[in-house]
């Protein structure tokens, strides 16, 4: 079958059903093939409703939960996103054209690679992917308006949160005994708040394992 009419029953069956979703998100999916975001052992699951692993703990999220995240951070065009564990740049891809600037995190070199020839592939010109640490962020490019971090986590290293500017927003999965709650934090002066969005399955990120972490 033609992989962008896999990409729209993708989007019918699994994104537009969430309900309330943005027309202009309904429109970065469509613009976006999720296949040139897989790599060639996978391709055949692009599709699917699961969360691709690609190795160690590196996947990308399935495309619900990619959607529902999106669909809360509300982005607006001329804002600078800040994506961390962006694996093959999936979810940077569909941000980038709802976003002005997108900067993408990877631990993975050959991941970020991957990353870079599918969104020349797609045309997309407005995604900058660094090889960094992922609990470290991106202090030199910081403020940023919102930031995602894509996996389940025990907690938000203060570090990161303290990127944001002032009103600024993340959206993390924090893991509960196996159970991810999705969390939005806003930057509020010298504070920050919290509340609960909703609860999912993601995978977890052991780079933000306690130990290696400074919490907040």
């Amino acid at each position: 079958m033609d992989s962008s009419l896999l990409n729209k029953n993708m989007i019918e069956g699994q994104i537009k059903p969430i309900g309330g979703m943005q027309k202009n998100i309904i429109n970065a999916f469509s613009s976006i093939n999720r296949e040139d975001f897989v790599p060639e052992e996978l391709k055949n699951y692009s599709y699917s409703e699961k969360h691709l692993f690609l190795k160690r703990d590196r996947f990308v999220l399935r495309v619900n939960l990619i959607a529902k995240i999106i669909s809360a951070l509300n982005i607006s065009n001329e804002e600078n996103i800040l994506i961390i564990g962006s694996s093959t740049g999936y979810s940077s891809a569909v941000i980038s054209k709802l976003a002005e600037t997108v900067i993408s995190i990877e631990e993975d070199q050959e991941l970020i690679d991957f990353s870079e020839e599918a969104v020349k592939k797609n045309g997309i010109d407005n995604i900058v992917f660094i090889n960094n640490s992922m609990i470290e962020g991106c202090s030199e490019q910081e403020p940023f308006n919102a930031i995602i971090i894509e996996g389940a986590i025990d907690e938000v290293p203060k570090k990161i949160l303290n990127q944001l500017e002032l009103n600024g927003r993340l959206i993390a999965m924090i893991n509960i005994n196996g159970i991810s709650n999705v969390i939005e934090y806003r930057k509020k002066n010298n504070t920050f708040t919290n509340r609960f969005l909703f609860s999912c399955s993601a995978p977890k990120l052991k780079s933000f394992d306690k130990k290696k972490s400074f919490s907040f």
